[in-house]
């Protein structure tokens, strides 16, 4: 008796110091919430693209779970992901009259499609003009839209946001919000446009669609893209003014200075190594994260496959395939023994091959999780390269537009991906790339490499944006702004002093030139001189 009633003494002694530590724990961690945030009111105002609108609402549920309040506003004919809404995290829908966003639509597929197969993209250019001024007109459709919306204009002002999150993609509409209700505001971008943000990344190792080993017609073709973004943005000063003519804006470039810090989707895991300035953010790792359950029908067809599964997602701009090429990717994954899933719009594809199963949509980073998937086939856009990546996948990449190009080059450089071109590869090159990848474990193993430094960070992505904006609400903006601002685009590539410089080796030539013509002259009179002397 006496041994079980000491027994039962420290046991209880134990649960008290379990107990105990079990509250301290619980109330330092309370502590750390409600310490290291201080909340504020955010508005997020994506690009009506479907992978853009996705990476906002991830943004504003990771933001929300740290305490903040945000809301994402988007158009109704976007994809909305209702299932990221919380407590923290809401959604407001601005109705649109149109069923289907243009970047979802058949129309833009069929030109980009056309684009990428393309073996020359001179011809093209006139309808790729085409294409963007329709980009234009459904943002400016959108825009207009929820700028009549009394309802939801007077939401947003009651809401008193004290920050917002906008999509460089929306061009000049994206900041017309911020500037109406008053409130900072900082910018997301795919990319990275040196002459935009001023930001050090030159033209000779930094592009959206090459790698950073470039060559010199590469070089110049990113120098000019780079230049061209500048002049579309001073160009559209008249849609701003049109909303909000109080602000008198007489450059489109000065809305995008006036952001408060840059966020742009990159990670130095999948990019290739760039410079920042205080004021720029990397923040590419917010669509890393653990799987979800999935259905229990895509749940038993993965568990099922035991020789491995191939997931194939080329983006929305490829949901309309011209039959020849998707009779190419049909022929290739009909002679494989690896189930595919391919997210594709049209389902009559493939219809006599049992082994491949075709979805209008699909959960891909929840597949991706799975273990039975071997192989990801995709478009190269940075949330599926972050989402294939953070679950140790390795890649068949197809790039045809934007960043898609650098993405590439870059899971190639890593040693995680094959690069195939849409326009060339054959059925047999397609099924041949897919074994040796399953095969081969290198592939594999650099792609776990590739995840493991994705996930080695000390602070989220949403921790590393929630400090910017809590930042700037406490001492504002102005420290972190560069000085290249307020310098002219010529002052900025140092033009003006290659200029100089120019010059003056001009001018140093020109005076070597004069005296050794002067010199060249007196020796001539000189030797004149000594002949008639000879002569005498």
């Amino acid at each position: 008796m006496a041994v079980s009633f000491q027994v039962t003494i420290q046991d209880n002694r134990a649960n008290m110091t379990m107990n105990t530590m079990s509250a301290t724990g619980l109330l330092m961690l309370i502590y750390w919430i409600t310490s290291s945030t201080e909340a504020a009111r955010i508005l997020l105002l994506p690009f009506n693209m479907n992978s853009h609108v996705l990476l906002f609402a991830r943004l504003g549920e990771e933001l929300g779970h740290l305490g903040h309040k945000t809301l994402l506003l988007a158009p109704s004919n976007a994809k909305i992901p209702h299932e990221m809404a919380h407590e923290n995290f809401t959604i407001i829908i601005n109705p649109v009259p149109e069923k289907i966003p243009y970047f979802s639509s058949q129309d833009l597929s069929e030109i980009v499609v056309e684009y990428a197969l393309a073996k020359s993209k001179l011809y093209l250019l006139p309808r790729y003009l085409g294409y963007f001024e329709k980009i234009l007109s459904s943002l400016q459709s959108d825009f207009h839209n929820l700028w009549r919306n009394k309802d939801i204009m007077r939401k947003l002002e009651n809401f008193q946001f004290q920050f917002a999150i906008t999509d460089f993609g929306t061009g000049e509409f994206s900041f017309l919000i911020p500037l109406h209700l008053g409130i900072p505001y900082a910018s997301v971008s795919i990319s990275n446009y040196p002459m935009v943000y001023r930001v050090p990344r030159l033209s000779s190792f930094s592009s959206q669609s090459f790698s950073d080993e470039m060559t010199f017609t590469e070089r110049l073709t990113t120098f000019a893209f780079d230049i061209a973004v500048i002049a579309a943005y001073n160009s559209s000063v008249h849609n701003i003014n049109k909303y909000v003519p109080h602000l008198k804006v007489t450059d489109g470039f000065e809305l995008i200075v006036n952001s408060s810090f840059w966020l742009f989707t990159e990670d130095p895991a999948l990019s290739f190594p760039k410079p920042h300035m205080p004021n720029t953010l990397g923040f590419g790792d917010i669509m890393a994260r653990p799987g979800r359950p999935l259905s229990p029908e895509l749940q038993a067809y993965l568990d099922e496959s035991s020789q491995g599964v191939v997931i194939v997602s080329l983006g929305s701009y490829f949901d309309y395939i011209p039959e020849f090429l998707a009779r190419r990717f049909c022929e290739a994954f009909r002679n494989t023994d690896h189930r595919i899933i391919w997210k594709l719009a049209n389902n009559e594809f493939c219809h006599d091959a049992d082994n491949v199963r075709i979805l209008p949509w699909f959960p891909q980073n929840d597949i991706l999780a799975h273990k039975n998937v071997k192989l990801f086939i995709t478009h190269c856009g940075f949330s599926s390269l972050v989402e294939a990546t953070y679950h140790g996948k390795p890649l068949i990449v197809f790039p045809m537009a934007i960043e898609q190009p650098s993405n590439a080059a870059m899971a190639v450089s890593r040693g995680l991906a094959i690069r195939m071109d849409i326009s060339e590869f054959t059925s047999n090159e397609l099924r041949q790339n897919i074994e040796t990848i399953i095969q081969n474990e290198s592939y594999t193993e650099n792609a776990r490499k590739i995840s493991s430094i994705l996930r080695d960070k000390k602070e989220t992505a949403a921790e590393r944006v929630s400090f910017m904006i809590e930042h700037v609400l406490k001492y504002g903006d102005a420290h972190l702004r560069t000085a290249a601002h307020k310098l002219s685009l010529l002052e900025f590539l140092m033009v003006d002093i290659f200029a100089c410089l120019l010059a003056i080796l001009i001018l140093a030539a020109i005076l070597i030139l004069v005296f050794i013509g002067c010199f060249c002259q007196m020796l001539k009179k000189c030797l004149r001189k000594a002949k008639k002397v000879k002569v005498t």
